[in-house]
């Protein structure tokens, strides 16, 4: 009881009136009728209180993107966060690099450090390090990606502490139900792909599939759902998600669209990752930024892109002193949760009273939490987003000695739901 007052009193800490508030708070929680994510219960009320569960972000197809990831990765995991990552845009096994072909050596060796990142940077040492890592399956490493939990073969390209999950297309699941032919491709060959979802996803991937300067390989769409199943039951992984799904019921569509899910597959937000820019430093100590693929003329007359040009190189009579990618933050999800116990509260009025005092909480956890990094900070003060969910089902079931899957049932969680849903939007 200590402990429940000291965290109701700690998100209470900013409102006018705080002891009605941090009353209210530690009602609801010490009678166990709304419980907050792990992370707040754990994190409140010391030093580094950061209060929310997963984190949902996505890698550039460059070295610094994937390296910055890590230390977000990293940091996130230290404090006490789940995350889930996408890495679709990384090109695939014997990919371009810089011109020279057959150069990339895909994404497991990547995935192998975020393995052992996961290993090494546990959460506060309350929990294991948890890394759910996203690829659509067009992606010509899938075959690899599927077989990374796999206790045979070659070890090296196995990742045993990661989660894969799949971001599956409706295209892919109809290509399954026709047993048709599937299309595998190179990201850095088909970088608009995975930023499409729906018709326009279609329509672009047909293109790409009748495109003969396109590298690409062909299987079966069954063959590759029979070993995605195969492994399911082997290993438990991939996740399976469905991208289209939840992109057309994606509320923030204006803003963005949704890269992946989190590590529980639960929350769908949108994201994107950090953007580099070409940063020139001069001998005279002058600045200047442009994109990659800007074109520019040197002194000696050439015109040359900007990731072309290097500290050899001068421009209207300025000599350059170094080369180097500077960072544009991309957004990084935050996922901020508490459960309603549906075997304390399951009335049109227990909901109505208990709603609006989670959605307080959970609105105070965003203005009170512990940021590792301001591209989450900005990214979760700009969105908002919370998540009220449920607990305590079965145990409600029982009460009511329903029967679990009948009409009954899901006439009663229906008529909950929607409450829970209508009063957490009325009070927010």
């Amino acid at each position: 009881q200590h402990m429940f007052m000291g965290i109701a009193m700690f998100l209470a800490q900013n409102e006018k009136n705080k002891q009605q508030r941090a009353k209210e708070f530690y009602d609801v929680v010490s009678k166990f009728e709304v419980m907050l994510a792990t992370p707040t219960l754990s994190n409140a009320r010391t030093n580094r209180h950061q209060l929310s569960s997963c984190y949902i972000g996505s890698s550039p197809d460059n070295i610094e993107g994937i390296f910055d990831g890590y230390k977000e990765m990293a940091l996130l995991s230290k404090y006490g966060g789940g995350i889930g990552w996408d890495w679709n845009q990384i090109r695939s096994l014997g990919g371009v690099i810089d011109d020279h072909k057959s150069a990339a050596g895909g994404t497991v060796p990547f995935l192998k450090i975020t393995n052992d990142l996961a290993i090494a940077v546990d959460q506060l040492g309350t929990r294991k390090g948890a890394i759910a890592v996203y690829l659509e399956p067009w992606h010509m490493d899938i075959m690899d990606f599927i077989d990374l939990k796999k206790n045979s073969g070659e070890e090296r390209r196995r990742a045993h502490d990661l989660f894969p999950a799949l971001w599956i297309s409706d295209l892919f699941m109809q290509r399954v139900l026709e047993d048709s032919y599937w299309t595998l491709f190179d990201p850095y060959e088909v970088k608009d792909l995975s930023n499409l979802f729906g018709e326009a996803f279609e329509k672009r991937y047909i293109e790409y599939e009748n495109d003969e300067n396109i590298t690409k390989d062909r299987m079966k769409a069954k063959d590759l759902w029979k070993k995605i199943l195969t492994s399911y039951f082997e290993s438990g992984s991939p996740f399976l998600c469905f991208k289209d799904n939840a992109n057309k019921a994606n509320p923030n569509s204006h803003m963005g669209h949704i890269r992946s899910s989190n590590l529980c597959t639960e929350i769908f937000q949108n994201t994107n990752p950090n953007h580099y820019k070409i940063k020139f430093e001069y001998e005279d100590g002058t600045i200047e930024t442009y994109e990659e693929e800007e074109l520019l003329t040197v002194d000696s007359g050439i015109v040359k892109k900007a990731n072309k040009v290097t500290a050899l190189d001068s421009i209207a009579g300025k000599q350059i002193f170094i080369v180097e990618k500077e960072k544009v933050d991309g957004d990084t999800a935050v996922c901020n949760l508490a459960s309603i116990n549906l075997s304390k509260i399951n009335t049109d009025e227990d909901i109505k009273r208990v709603t609006p005092i989670a959605i307080r909480m959970l609105d105070n956890v965003i203005d009170l939490n512990f940021y590792p990094l301001r591209k989450v900070k900005a990214t979760n003060l700009k969105t908002r987003a919370i998540g009220l969910g449920v607990m305590g089902e079965s145990q409600m079931v029982a009460e009511h000695q329903l029967v679990w899957g009948s009409n009954d049932h899901l006439k009663k969680i229906d008529a909950i739901l929607e409450a829970v849903s209508y009063n957490a939007i009325e009070s927010s």
